[in-house]
């Protein structure tokens, strides 16, 4: 007994020693790890990213799942839009269907993956609070980059991030040009190549509103914040949507039509005209035009209109005098034309028989009286 006895205790004995050398290594291990030093930095950096992507790789297929599962015809109810509903706040929730189309076009074409133009910009743009703001409360893509512009010149060019700027500015222009939702290319319909679009609007173009939102001053603003990434804004089909659009149609039919018949140089430098466009736009008459222009260079001793420009006007001027359009008779803004407006004309358009007489005949002819 008493020898069973000295065995139990020696294994007690031996147990406590084992257990205070356990004790000791893990204090030792403890102290080692967790004192400040570049290798225990590494270390729990390992740890850390460890289990993040642990958790990760394990809720990513229920995420994605519950994402593309959910019908994208919940996302145009602001009732589904909430946090306790949704689960959080989606920044597309709510928002036109021509916003949320593009985005879906400028992800899949531009920046779905990192070889892509737009990844590297899209990624900051996301991580950018005062760009999801921005989405926040803007409207639809042309708003969003008038805020962006505002936002950038109220910083001082510190705010919004380059990432929100250019992202921003592709999703704009493949919101308005893009062949799937804004110009219809022949006028045969919108494509939807990308499949962004549900196939019941497969041929509907429904960023057409965001095309008619845009004036001479958004497209020069946004041609500067965007730089090469705006340069189609700047485009003939562009240009005339937004003429005809904002201008009664006696001025914006006339402009179009004459400019078509222009030589190719001409039509070259026309367009290459930023004081022609800027005139083109201000006035709502072909014969407002060439008063416009003396207004222009009374206030700046630099402004220039090409040749080229005059003589299109000229041209525009002829098509209005017979354009059965153009309600001389009735149109207000046609019957303020005046003496002074002919003598202007006569001046420039000297290429063309616009004498008082012929001028005045033809106008007779429509009906006009002064």
């Amino acid at each position: 007994a008493a020898r069973g006895a000295t065995v139990m205790a020696d294994a007690a004995k031996g147990l406590a020693k084992f257990i205070i050398r356990i004790a000791r290594l893990i204090f030792k291990l403890t102290k080692s790890v967790s004192s400040p030093s570049l290798e225990n930095y590494f270390l729990w950096t390992a740890i850390f990213y460890t289990i993040i992507g642990v958790v990760a790789i394990t809720f990513h297929d229920p995420v994605y799942q519950f994402f593309c599962n959910t019908p994208e015809t919940l996302l145009e109810s602001l009732d589904n839009c909430k946090p306790e509903v949704c689960g959080d706040k989606l920044l597309m929730c709510g928002k036109s269907p021509c916003w949320r189309y593009a985005t879906n076009y400028t992800y899949l074409t531009w920046a779905k993956t990192p070889n892509q133009k737009r990844y590297a910009q899209r990624i900051q743009a996301a991580g950018d609070d005062e760009c999801n703001d921005l989405v926040d409360s803007a409207t639809g893509p042309v708003d969003m980059l008038s805020k962006i512009a505002a936002k950038k010149k109220k910083s001082g060019g510190s705010e919004p991030t380059v990432g929100c700027i250019k992202f921003n500015c592709q999703l704009m222009v493949d919101a308005v040009l893009g062949s799937e939702l804004g110009i219809a290319p022949n006028n045969g319909g919108c494509t939807n190549e990308k499949n962004v679009k549900p196939d019941a609007l497969a041929t509907a173009c429904p960023c057409n509103a965001e095309l008619s939102l845009l004036n001479l001053q958004k497209l020069t603003d946004f041609t500067s914040l965007c730089g090469n990434i705006a340069q189609g804004l700047m485009s003939d089909a562009v240009f005339e949507s937004i003429l005809k659009a904002s201008k009664e149609p006696c001025y914006a039919e006339a402009y179009v039509k004459r400019k078509h018949n222009q030589t190719a140089n001409d039509f070259k430098s026309i367009n290459n005209d930023v004081n022609c466009s800027f005139l083109t736009n201000a006035v709502d008459t072909a014969f407002h035009w060439f008063s416009e222009e003396k207004v222009q260079e009374g206030l700046n001793p630099h402004f220039r209109v090409k040749r080229p420009c005059k003589t299109l006007f000229c041209d525009v001027f002829s098509e209005t005098l017979t354009s059965q359009i153009c309600q001389w008779s009735s149109d207000k803004k046609l019957k303020d034309f005046s003496a002074a407006d002919h003598a202007l004309i006569e001046q420039e358009c000297t290429a063309t028989d616009f004498s008082k007489q012929t001028v005045c005949n033809q106008l007779t002819i429509r009906g006009w009286t002064p």
